[in-house]
């Protein structure tokens, strides 16, 4: 007998994509987040959502700016996703109003930098593909992936 197939989360949700925007705007303003951004690409079927926070990194505040892209937005789950993801960035905002993580760290493949020419990617976008051909070619010496002049480079906190 086979299992029972098990509704995926919020599949039956009745709460409207933009009411869920809204509560995400919400959540990030309780938290003094102001920047926020939602960009829908209805041609490639993603939704984008971006903020940025000022965090404090050696001894000064500096903007953080976070770049999450979900994939797969249809008409049919888009009111789902969009729950998903309220629920999602709620649980990391609570983790860091807890303090069991600081934000550079929760959001790090999120996190968006910029290279020499002035794109911008994420730190996933950047490092991951890199980081799985090390690991398949049997390597994990994480610090080979980084520019040469990353290597030595020491983060204060």
């Amino acid at each position: 007998m086979a299992a029972k197939e098990k509704p995926a989360p919020y599949a039956n949700t009745s709460v409207h994509y933009a009411k869920t925007q809204g509560e995400i705007i919400e959540l990030f303003d309780k938290y003094g987040i102001l920047d926020i951004r939602f960009t829908s690409l209805g041609s490639s079927g993603q939704l984008i959502f971006e903020f940025t926070n000022m965090v404090e990194m050696q001894k000064q505040m500096v903007p953080a700016s976070v770049r999450i892209v979900i994939p797969n937005i249809t008409e049919k789950n888009r009111n789902q996703l969009h729950r998903a993801l309220f629920y999602y960035l709620k649980s990391k905002m609570e983790a860091l109003s807890f303090e069991f993580v600081e934000f550079v760290k929760e959001f790090f493949p999120y996190l968006v930098t910029r290279d020499d020419a002035g794109r911008t990617t994420t730190i996933y976008d950047y490092l991951g593909p890199q980081y799985k051909l090390a690991l398949a070619g049997g390597q994990n010496h994480v610090l080979n992936l980084l520019p040469e002049g990353m290597k030595d480079a020491k983060v204060q906190r």
